[in-house]
């Protein structure tokens, strides 16, 4: 089913949900107006920011996916903005081409959307490749075009508050300007960018906030400088930013487990590298994805169904590695890229992991997450949904059985179907009626909870009721 079918199908829900993503919004801006600007060393002072997010691409036809977008329940949206394309020559003062992003940024904001802008890509004018150091001209000059954007678009009708330093800046070949950053072999003169741009967006909006620029830190060939964060906060103007930001693939999960399961693991290690510089600040995961198509030779399943499996998986260990954001990657297939990351089809059709992102959300979004529920290498975790807890639950290796204390269980899979277990019933693996349910928990991710007494069907009809299932 294509996403305009599913839009019809559930407007009730989606305006719900554009209700929801709007006070989200006015919080953030209501928790701007009151924040103290700080000084962008050591406190936690970062206004709330939407946990849901999903990459789009930096082009106007993007805007035709803010209503799946929206419909999907994220809150968040991650976006380029080009320097080269605002600014493309050089001339005193400087003279700044917004048309395309006044667009693109106003679309979202009407949307309901908050919205968190990369800023990247130097014109040649001002440097010798457009993704590293500022060589050409004064480095106050990326400086004057960030404040600009930034006193263009804090204000209505954009509200736009997280401006991030490059993608992937620990990159450290320049053949790569693709990425976003190539800062890599230039730890220094970030840092001291963090120095110079700091003040300088806090002067055109004291509530803005400088993200530093989502890390890759992996140990790939000689593609980025798994250093470069320990070599940026240990020099001048390197703990100049408000929120620490990384990213984060599955198939590298072999370096990082040993801190912690996957992405558990890396949040931690990047934790542990700032309290060494004594830093204490929130951490965002700007980049998480999942290929539908991959590389069999490196054991990994590559699929629609894992893509989905997966996603819901990365969303709870967000929450638990206690991530202020995370944000997928991306919104749509790129038809340029094989490996196809996006939650919907280039044909704009939704994939399994579309399903998965709504079903996460509707199920979890706005619940307190409360803690590791897991036992053994049956994955859980537990979020607070005010008369009973909510957990969601799988297990990797093989199927396993999961029990409760409770009159029975609501399950709801990644696409969303809601079916129940009653204590006692034939679906009850303990075979008992005793106040606990039993039920099988294998690869694919599951949301389950407790039935409350209210919920209990007519006796008579109850086993046919919840092995039917409903939404």
């Amino acid at each position: 089913m294509g996403w305009r079918e599913r839009v019809q199908r559930d407007r009730v829900g989606r305006s719900m949900r554009m209700a929801r993503r709007a006070l989200v919004l006015l919080a953030v801006l209501m928790l701007a107006a009151i924040w103290p600007a700080g000084g962008g060393t050591t406190a936690d002072q970062t206004p709330a920011l939407p946990f849901y997010g999903i990459q789009f691409r930096d082009i106007l036809s993007q805007r035709d996916l803010l209503a799946p977008a929206g419909d999907a329940g994220a809150e968040l949206i991650r976006v380029n903005l080009r320097w080269a394309e605002v600014e493309p020559t050089n001339t005193n003062p400087p003279t700044y081409v917004w048309d395309k992003y006044d667009a693109l940024f106003g679309a979202m904001a009407q949307a309901g959307f908050a919205i968190m802008v990369t800023v990247r890509d130097n014109p040649s004018w001002a440097a010798t490749t457009p993704c590293g150091p500022i060589d050409k001209v004064p480095a106050g000059r990326l400086v004057s075009f960030l404040q600009a954007a930034v006193a263009r678009y804090s204000g209505a009708p954009y509200h736009i508050k997280y401006w991030e330093l490059y993608n992937e800046p620990d990159n450290q070949r320049p053949d790569m300007h693709q990425q976003g950053g190539c800062w890599g072999q230039y730890p220094a003169q970030y840092a001291a960018l963090l120095g110079q741009v700091y003040p300088a967006v806090k002067a055109a909006d004291p509530q803005a906030q400088v993200v530093f620029g989502g890390l890759a830190l992996e140990l790939l060939e000689d593609y980025f400088n798994h250093m470069f964060l320990n070599q940026v906060l240990t020099s001048p103007g390197g703990k100049q930013f408000d929120v620490m930001n990384f990213h984060y693939y599955r198939a590298f999960h072999w370096r990082w487990d040993p801190f912690g399961k996957d992405l558990i693991g890396k949040t931690a290690y990047v934790r542990g590298v700032m309290a060494q510089a004594g830093l204490q600040k929130p951490i965002i995961l700007t980049e998480v994805g999942y290929p539908s198509v991959g590389p069999a030779e490196d054991g990994q399943d590559y699929s629609e169904e894992a893509s989905s499996r997966y996603l819901m998986q990365a969303h709870a260990r967000a929450h638990a590695a206690g991530l202020r954001a995370i944000v997928w990657f991306e919104m749509m297939d790129d038809p340029d890229d094989p490996r196809k990351y996006g939650l919907l089809r280039a044909d704009g059709s939704a994939k399994p992991s579309y399903t998965a992102y709504q079903t996460f959300t509707r199920e979890l979004a706005g619940l307190p997450y409360l803690r590791d529920a897991s036992q053994g290498t049956l994955e859980a975790y537990a979020f607070d949904a005010g008369d009973r807890e909510k957990l969601v639950c799988w297990s990797e290796t093989v199927t396993q059985t999961m029990s409760l204390p409770a009159i029975g269980v609501w399950i709801v899979d990644k696409a969303g179907r809601r079916s129940g277990v009653l204590d006692g019933s034939p679906e009850d693996l303990d075979g008992r009626r005793d106040g606990v349910t039993s039920f099988p928990v294998g690869p694919e991710p599951r949301i389950v909870y407790p039935l409350v007494r209210s919920e209990l069907p007519r006796p008579a009809a109850y086993l046919p009721r919840m092995s039917r299932g409903a939404r």
